[in-house]
């Protein structure tokens, strides 16, 4: 009796996000990667622009899709809605199915809003002084 043993598919996370320019979202995104990785996950990182001020880690995979020829296209939403067809296309040839997408910053937000696809989780990023206008010299006046 012959019995051929089929290597089990590692589940995919996927990683959403504008662009690799410096930041501290960005480098969570790629510590997250990192540790999905460890976990066992096959873990792709898909970008809207080619700006990277990292070193890529080549235990990820990495993937641009570029955003700005929709900038074209008039109307935000409708601009978004276009482009998350795309972005969902592209996902489904090239990467496959992910048990897990995880959108980063507001414009991937944006987009993966439109998108048909399951299992988005959308992560919030930002910086409280800059949300609440906190400033070091507002602080010293108000004292």
């Amino acid at each position: 009796m012959n019995i051929d043993f089929v290597e089990k598919q590692k589940s995919k996370i996927l990683l959403v996000m504008n662009s690799l320019k410096g930041g501290g979202a960005e480098r969570v995104v790629l510590t997250l990667g990192q540790g999905f990785h460890d976990l066992g996950y096959e873990v792709h990182v898909l970008t809207f622009k080619p700006q990277i001020e990292f070193s890529l880690n080549p235990n990820l995979n990495y993937h641009l899709l570029k955003f700005k020829n929709f900038k074209l296209i008039p109307k935000l939403d409708r601009r978004d809605r276009v482009f998350a067809y795309v972005v969902d296309r592209y996902i489904s040839k090239k990467i496959g199915k992910p048990e897990l997408i995880i959108s980063n910053l507001d414009r991937a937000d944006s987009i993966l809003s439109y998108s048909r696809l399951p299992n988005i989780t959308y992560v919030i990023h930002n910086t409280l002084s800059l949300l609440y206008g906190f400033n070091k010299n507002d602080n010293n006046e108000k004292k």
